[in-house]
Formats: C-alpha cells, structure tokens, sequence
C-alpha cells in the first residue's frame, strides 16, 4: 500500500528542519568563537618570542629596549601561560571539533528534512525513518552540549530566517540576526 504525506506529518518535517538548521547555526557561531580563541592562542605563542628576539637582533643584547621588552613579555608570557592552561582543561580543541562536526550535520540534515517536505513520494516513509533515527542521534549528542538559552533564541531565529518563517510571539519573519526584545526569537 502506498502511503502519501499527511499535512501533520509536512508540518512536523518543517518543524524539524527548522530546529536542526537553528541547532546548526549555534554551533556554526560556537566553532567561530573556539576558531578564533586558538588562533590568539596560537599567535600569541608565536609573536611574543619573536618580539623579544626582534627587539635584540635591532637593538642590541645590552640595550634598554630590550630590557623593557622582556619584562613586557614576561608579563603578557604569564597571561598566555594561563591561556594556554584554560584552553587545555577547557577543551577548546575537542569544543571546535564537535562544533564544526555538528555544524555539518545539523545542515545536513535541515536541508534533507525540508527536501523531504516538499515531496510527495512513495518511499516516504521510510525515507522519514532513516531521516528521524540520523536526527535522534545528533540531537542526543548535541543536548549534552549545554545550549544556552540565548544560543537557543539565536539558533531559532536563523532558522525563522533562513524559512522565512513568523515567530510564534513577535509574528515577525525576522529578516537580520540582530537581536530584538522578542523572548521567543530575540534576546540574546
């Protein structure tokens, strides 16, 4: 027997890639943030030495500058010491990595949730199957992630953007990501 798509059933398939597209924007914005964390990181590893030894080769071992300039970098040493420290028991390097891995899924799987919505198919069913058990997945992975609420309200209106969809209190088809007084789709 072939089964068509019910309107519930479309519905649910919007809703879904609503939700998935909003969960791949926050951590598309999440592996931005940890991106740019390493790279300071990274840079300031790198310039500090560098500076000091620039400042020798053009000024000489004994000179006053030089002084100065090791005791500035001592200091801001410290500071990327304690950096350094923070990124390594924080896990910036595992954070970026499931960032960018759900990034990708989530995107994934918005655009296949919507492509099935818009068909009519008779293999529907089961297509929608294996669609919910690949989404079951990346959303139990992704709770354990600590979505804030305001990453929440800013996933959600990147997805009422991107479908240009109203919210559900403002009754606003958001058409920036910049923040409103909304509760629902702002603040944040």
């Amino acid at each position: 027997m072939i089964e068509s798509m019910t309107d519930q059933q479309r519905a649910e398939l919007w809703r879904s890639a609503i939700e998935s597209f909003g969960t791949a924007y926050i951590f598309e914005k999440r592996a931005a943030k940890f991106r740019g964390r390493m790279r300071l990181l990274a840079f300031s590893g790198i310039v500090l030495p560098l500076t000091v030894g620039a400042v020798a080769g053009a000024f000489g071992a004994g000179s006053s500058i030089l002084a100065i300039s090791i005791v500035v970098a001592g200091v801001l040493g410290v500071f990327q010491l304690g950096l350094s420290a923070w990124a390594i028991s924080a896990k910036w390097d595992d954070s970026l990595g499931y960032s960018q891995e759900s990034t990708t899924d989530n995107y994934r799987l918005s655009k296949e949730f919507a492509t099935l919505a818009k068909l009519a198919s008779t293999t529907f069913q089961l297509q929608l199957a294996i669609l919910e058990a690949q989404s079951q997945s990346r959303d139990a992975q992704d709770q354990r992630q600590d979505i804030s609420d305001p990453e929440k309200r800013m996933g959600l209106r990147a997805a009422l953007r991107q479908f240009e969809r109203k919210c559900v209190k403002c009754e606003k088809v958001p058409d920036s990501m910049e923040p409103t007084d909304c509760p629902v789709c702002g603040k944040f």
